[in-house]
């Protein structure tokens, strides 16, 4: 997350160690932070899917789905 600034410097400082200068860093989604409505909509959208893995989102925390957003 943009506010997590040593999660970053310990990051770039593992990159530049092997070697990697040019990366682009962009910003997660926080679920804790997200509009109920867009939750919502994440959550009904999961059902158009049939992978089971999406059953669980039920008992998933906003956290993680922010996390899981923030990847797709």
């Amino acid at each position: 997350m943009p506010q997590d600034t040593a999660r970053l410097a310990r990051i770039t400082g593992e990159l530049n160690g092997i070697g990697t200068y040019d990366f682009e860093i962009f910003p997660g989604i926080d679920g804790r932070t997200l509009d109920p409505a867009i939750w919502q909509k994440f959550k009904l959208n999961r059902l158009k899917h049939k992978n089971k893995d999406f059953n669980n989102f039920d008992r998933m925390h906003q956290g993680e789905a922010g996390c899981y957003m923030s990847h797709y």
